[in-house]
């Protein structure tokens, strides 16, 4: 009998050793990686171009969290980047975040210039959402523009090439308009009885406008093509609205929405992913099975003996 003693002891030390070492354990921090970008206009280098690399968010899947520093600024957390699947969403997203940290003037994560050859690396980049900019350039009268994007910054380096384009600076000017979109159907006592807008050229505030019903909640201006960087910037974005803005050509479009409540937070009916690693748990439901009977038989066997 007490040779079975000491063995039942020995299983459950082994087992609960066993056990221990595959308790659930926090996962270790994301290594930094590498951003490659290649700054290039129908295959010719454009050098000298000042890039700008701003960490927005994390990452966790499909779904992006503000950092801290971000959230500092509603105007910067009601751009909308959890959801978004078209191209087109993406590249609207990275255009009002442009803007919004522009007007803000906010101090990049990180930021270079372009060689010769139009390359420049960003290299021990933490994990997460990165919004990149740029500053035009002019070479031989050419001004030289390339689009903010979003980029996902992983556990590998990326490879990337902005799209840009050219413009010949001219004296003659150009129409410029920006319009307010309500996408809130059955909420339209939300919305605010007007919004403000900071018109942006090259960074720097051109003007300050308020939209309402009185002007149809547009604004319109005319400026020299001159080749300059407009932005537009939404200022004290009302609660519970998101925000988006679109450009086609000269003219801007700024969309506010409510976002719809899902019907439930977890669809997928998994354990929620925080950090933790779940996969040890049924092991564990087993081991205690496992220890449950051994006691049992043992106990069993004792009180045959006894009888």
């Amino acid at each position: 009998m007490k040779r079975k003693h000491r063995l039942f002891i020995l299983a459950t030390g082994v087992l609960y050793a066993l056990l221990i070492c595959l308790m659930p354990v926090q996962a270790a921090a994301a290594a930094g990686t590498s951003l490659n970008l290649t700054y290039r206009y129908e295959n010719a280098a454009v050098g000298s171009v000042p890039v700008r690399a701003y960490r927005v968010a994390t990452a966790a899947g499909t779904t992006y969290t503000y950092t801290p520093e971000m959230q500092k600024y509603s105007d910067i957390s009601a751009v909308k980047l959890s959801g978004l699947t078209l191209k087109s969403e993406w590249s609207n997203a990275a255009n009002t975040l442009a803007g919004e940290i522009a007007a803000k003037k906010l101090s990049p994560t990180v930021n270079k210039t372009t060689d010769e050859q139009g390359n420049l690396n960003f290299s021990d980049l933490q994990q997460g959402v990165y919004l990149i900019v740029s500053d035009a350039v002019t070479v031989d009268k050419t001004i030289y523009r390339f689009s903010p994007f979003l980029v996902i910054i992983g556990s590998d380096a990326i490879t990337a090439q902005p799209k840009g384009e050219a413009t010949t600076p001219s004296t003659e000017s150009t129409a410029y308009k920006v319009v307010k979109r309500w996408a809130d159907t059955g909420k339209e006592s939300n919305r605010p009885q007007s919004v403000t807008v900071d018109i942006l050229k090259n960074g720097q505030t051109y003007t300050t406008q308020t939209l309402s019903s009185a002007n149809n909640w547009s604004y319109s201006w005319t400026a020299p093509k001159d080749g300059s960087t407009w932005q537009i910037a939404e200022t004290n974005i009302a609660a519970s609205y998101q925000v988006s803005v679109a450009q086609a050509g000269t003219a801007f479009t700024i969309t506010n929405s409510i976002p719809t409540v899902p019907a439930t937070t977890n669809p997928s009916g998994k354990l929620p992913q925080t950090g933790q690693l779940w996969w040890p748990v049924p092991l564990l439901a087993c081991g205690g099975l496992v220890l449950f009977a051994i006691g049992w038989s043992v106990c069993n066997r004792k009180n045959k003996g006894n009888a």
